[in-house]
């Protein structure tokens, strides 16, 4: 209970602020200076490493990339931010319930950059991965939000290009279909705690080119081939907006002949295993920790 007046301030006072997702560059600054003040410390471990000219991670590595297997974290933020100090402290909880190193790549964001960037970034970390010497069975790809669309679209782009698919992968509240509001984003914007019914669509406008389809599987996840996905785990919170793209994505997925277990928590926010001592969290995690143990080669 003592998250609850957390909770009720981010309804009421930041929900209004990223309601108003007119002004990308401002909030990419707003954010960066919070991440900065709030979890500074979180930058202890972590190193950068250089995937390619312009492409580097953050990598959370016990002793030699590659001694250990791997989750690529791809983080959230609307396509748009990036809070590394938030995420650096929560990939090292998870690589410390998974007992894996973690390599989170600095993904180009929009608008300064658009589709396809981000993804080809993804893609080209994955690659990075795998001519380390690597073993795919070794690898996870694991992302929230629209990291969460990136895990998806990135396993679609692997497998047109030929590559061995990762062993397992994990989406935390992923956004799955871009084609408009669902059922959810309606129903729920009473009880989000972060978004509106009116936020997908600028998100997306400033994501996106102009001549982009919104029905292109790299775009929406859902609408390509999933019967090649390696055994995915979803997790969302009842009531968020996406509550709807985590299901569907799920039973898709299970219609396609794939593997999905999808779990889903009463009055959380969206991607609440950023929030310390959540008691959800923490069962969050160790679902995950579970998961991941039981699919990747150690």
């Amino acid at each position: 209970m003592k998250h609850r007046g957390l909770f009720k301030f981010m309804r009421f006072f930041i929900r209004p602020w990223v309601s108003r997702f007119r002004h990308p560059r401002l909030i990419q600054k707003t954010v960066y200076c919070l991440d900065f003040i709030l979890g500074f410390l979180a930058i202890i471990g972590f190193s950068k490493i250089h995937i390619s000219d312009h492409l580097k991670a953050d990598s959370l590595v016990k002793s030699k990339l590659g001694a250990r297997p791997v989750i690529l974290y791809l983080h959230g933020g609307a396509f748009n931010c990036h809070l590394p100090n938030a995420y650096r402290s929560m990939t090292r909880k998870l690589s410390k319930v998974c007992g894996v190193d973690i390599v989170m790549p600095d993904y180009r964001l929009a608008p300064q950059n658009k589709f396809p960037a981000g993804l080809n970034d993804c893609v080209t970390s994955y690659e990075y991965l795998l001519n380390q010497g690597i073993s795919p069975k070794s690898i996870a790809i694991c992302g929230d939000s629209a990291g969460g669309n990136f895990t998806f679209t990135t396993m679609v782009e692997i497998n047109r290009k030929g590559l061995p698919l990762p062993a397992c992968a994990v989406a935390i509240s992923p956004v799955t279909d871009a084609r408009g509001l669902t059922e959810s984003m309606i129903k729920n914007s009473e009880t989000e705690y972060y978004f509106s019914e009116n936020t997908m669509e600028p998100v997306l406008k400033c994501y996106l080119n102009e001549t982009d389809s919104l029905e292109d599987p790299r775009i929406s996840p859902i609408l390509s081939d999933l019967s090649k996905m390696p055994p995915v785990l979803i997790q969302a919170s009842y009531g968020e907006m996406l509550e709807d793209h985590a299901k569907k994505m799920h039973q898709a997925i299970i219609d396609a002949g794939g593997q999905s277990t999808l779990k889903l928590w009463h009055d959380v926010p969206h991607v609440f295993h950023m929030i310390n001592g959540l008691p959800e969290g923490k069962e969050a995690f160790g679902y995950i920790g579970a998961f991941i143990k039981s699919h990747l080669a150690f």
